[in-house]
């Protein structure tokens, strides 16, 4: 295995997408993890997606790059990416939560970014990502 990476990244979920598209979407990631022996978890607010990828550094490329260009939302903005000594999520090819509550953290992390005040010490993304880990956490 090569290098293990965490990467959390947040983006504006379409206004089209309903819950059987979401599902959809948790369970091809499913399947296309296990395939590429990646973990994580997907949280969606309805309006956002926030989503912690952990795995080989290279298939983490691999799989973020096609997240990017995936129409289903926009704005994908990468919080963090850190090298990683052991997986939180282990477990889980992906697990979900829906949880509206995460509007409003999330839509500040994209607006920061797209108004180049980035988060400077990363407080909101921390904030946001325990926030799902402490929800999500298997």
């Amino acid at each position: 295995m090569g290098n293990l990476r965490r990467i959390f990244y947040v983006s504006r979920a379409d206004a089209s997408l309903d819950g059987v598209t979401v599902k959809n979407i948790v369970l091809k990631a499913q399947r296309t993890n296990r395939q590429m022996d990646v973990t994580g978890v997907l949280a969606h607010s309805g309006r956002h997606f926030a989503q912690v990828l952990e795995g080989a550094e290279d298939k983490l490329a691999v799989l973020t790059a096609k997240i990017k260009q995936d129409k289903r939302h926009t704005d994908v903005t990468v919080l963090f990416d850190d090298p990683i000594s052991r997986r939180d999520y282990g477990d889980w090819s992906m697990g979900f939560l829906y949880d509206a509550n995460l509007c409003d953290e999330i839509e500040k992390a994209l607006s920061d970014s797209t108004h180049q005040s980035h988060d400077r010490d990363g407080a909101l993304a921390r904030k946001i990502f325990l926030h799902i880990s402490d929800l999500a956490r298997p």
